[in-house]
């Protein structure tokens, strides 16, 4: 898995991760819209926006 998320990311992407995860985090917009999807899509409902964030945030840190 280590070499997949190594081919996806980019190195300036790696270091950019927490600012960018942290912009995601704070958006209002962005957590509407998750609320919507969640709506939308039954096998949603269940994942919060936070467990969204917190599950990018361990996949960021693999792909480091």
């Amino acid at each position: 898995m280590n070499a997949l998320l190594g081919k996806l990311v980019t190195p300036i992407l790696k270091a950019d991760a927490p600012r960018i995860i942290a912009e995601i985090e704070t958006d209002i917009n962005l957590k509407a819209l998750w609320s919507s999807y969640q709506k939308k899509y039954q096998y949603a409902a269940a994942i919060s926006f936070e467990d969204v964030i917190e599950s990018t945030k361990v996949l960021a840190d693999k792909a480091g």
